[in-house]
């Protein structure tokens, strides 16, 4: 580390108020989302999901399981049939996956425990 030391402080501004407080709405949380991710709050709710996530992990891989990564974006619809959210890509209609199944349901032929 280092040490800073000085001779003279001056305030050149005054910093805005931090604009989360304990009353604010879900809807106010969402549009202020990279300083709710600041607070303690989500702080300690990471940490509890890091560890539930490194449980789920070790129970899968001491039964054999390995953890794959289905993609993001698909180019068609998976069974179901509900609305959609689209992007383009290189020119090309891709939608944000609403479910593993369709991937995992192909991977288990060649690696027979999988999971996400």
């Amino acid at each position: 580390g280092f040490e800073v030391s000085t001779d003279e402080l001056r305030i050149i501004g005054l910093a805005e108020i931090f604009p989360i407080t304990k009353d604010q709405s879900k809807e106010f949380l969402r549009d202020v989302r990279h300083l709710w991710l600041r607070s303690r709050r989500m702080g300690t709710i990471m940490k509890v999901r890091s560890e539930v996530l490194k449980f789920m992990h070790e129970f899968f891989r001491k039964r054999g399981f390995i953890e794959v990564s289905p993609p993001m974006f698909i180019s068609s619809a998976c069974e179901g049939g509900a609305t959609l959210f689209g992007v383009k890509y290189f020119d090309e209609d891709l939608y944000l996956t609403q479910s593993a199944q369709l991937h995992l349901e192909a991977l288990i032929y060649s690696s027979e425990k999988v999971y996400c």
